[in-house]
């Protein structure tokens, strides 16, 4: 039930009215929403530049995101990463960690970071039960990056479970109109 549970909740977070009207059952997990055991992540790239207010505000249901399609360059997209259950230690701590790579249309790697800290510690109280990893990734496409589909994918470990999720999303860049 907590799977379902996630999965509902991560894909009425996306703002998309397909999801909205799909029962739990039906939500299945995807390259971007994945569950292992009782542990679960949802990678959500989104332009919307009031994403931290609705989070901030939220605390007795999830707030929606448009996911991010077409992006025109220096418009900005925030990569979110929210994960479910993460196994807590004897003192109650959680230990996730997250690597992040940014692709360009090309294949090459424009951007990678390797084992960041994406929650240490108790976990925030909420009553919904999903949480959002420390670290925001902000990309602004410039002029001189390439137009096309940028790949997003994060490795969410959760140490003490030691096990991981492999999220991957997408946008597309492209010149205002």
């Amino acid at each position: 039930m907590q799977k379902l549970l996630f999965a509902a909740i991560a894909a009425t977070c996306l703002n998309s009215t397909a999801a909205q009207a799909v029962a739990p059952q039906a939500v299945a997990e995807s390259e971007s929403m994945q569950v292992k055991g009782d542990f679960a992540g949802s990678l959500i790239i989104t332009a919307d530049a009031e994403w931290k207010k609705k989070w901030d505000g939220s605390t007795d249901a999830m707030p929606s995101f448009a996911k991010a399609g077409s992006v025109a360059y220096g418009k900005p997209v925030f990569v979110l990463t929210l994960f479910a259950n993460p196994k807590l230690d004897a003192k109650g701590q959680a230990n996730l960690r997250c690597d992040f790579k940014i692709t360009n249309p090309a294949g090459k790697v424009q951007l990678s970071r390797k084992d960041l800290v994406c929650q240490a510690g108790p976990l925030p109280t909420n009553k919904i039960g999903v949480h959002l990893s420390e670290p925001v990734i902000v990309f602004t496409g410039d002029t001189n990056d390439a137009p096309g589909v940028w790949v997003v994918e994060v490795a969410l470990r959760d140490a003490n479970r030691k096990l991981a999720l492999a999220l991957r999303s997408s946008f597309e860049l492209k010149a205002a109109k």
